[in-house]
């Protein structure tokens, strides 16, 4: 499964809408089977210990091992064991979606630069182009009436200083 913010905050909110009804059991359940779909291991010897920690109260109580106020207590620092824990997997998956988007947030700007440079590239080949024509068109100026030689001229000294104004500015497009 994929690991999006949506889910997290699905996950968040199920696990705190059960932990405020006091549904201690279904809330572990759910981390567990969380940790278990988006392969989050690390947590999941703290899921067994909470899950462990409820089970063994239940049992105390059940047998009357423990008062009823003890077992209240046990049960709410669980809760509060279980918040814990559903913070931490919380912030943890979200620094995880984070580390994600940068990298292809750096995937897209290198790909976006590659494109840029290859239309510069584009651009520098017309301009070079151009700029053969002209002085073709130079040197065959005296043959055609008409052609203002002049003008041919600092259309190509004009050419000129922008190519080499962008390969000063831009050497790594230059291949």
């Amino acid at each position: 499964m994929q690991l999006d913010h949506q889910s997290i905050e699905d996950f968040v909110w199920k696990v705190r809408t059960l932990l405020q009804k006091a549904e201690i059991k279904e809330a572990i359940e759910i981390i567990s089977s969380f940790i278990s779909d988006y392969k989050i291991e690390r947590y999941s010897p703290e899921a067994i210990a909470l899950s462990a920690r409820y089970y063994q109260n239940e049992s105390s109580q059940r047998k009357g091992i423990e008062s009823s106020d003890n077992t209240q207590l046990e049960r709410n620092k669980i809760i509060f064991s279980t918040l814990d824990l559903l913070n931490e997997i919380r912030q943890n998956s979200i620094d995880k979606i984070a580390s994600q988007l940068g990298e292809h947030l750096e995937s897209i700007a290198k790909k976006g630069e590659e494109a840029v440079n290859d239309m510069n590239r584009i651009n520098i080949l017309m301009a070079e182009s151009r700029l053969l024509e002209l002085e073709a068109w130079n040197f065959y100026a005296g043959l055609f009436p008409g052609m203002d030689k002049n003008k041919v001229e600092n259309q190509i000294e004009a050419f000129k200083g922008i190519l080499d104004r962008i390969k000063k500015h831009n050497p790594s497009i230059i291949k």
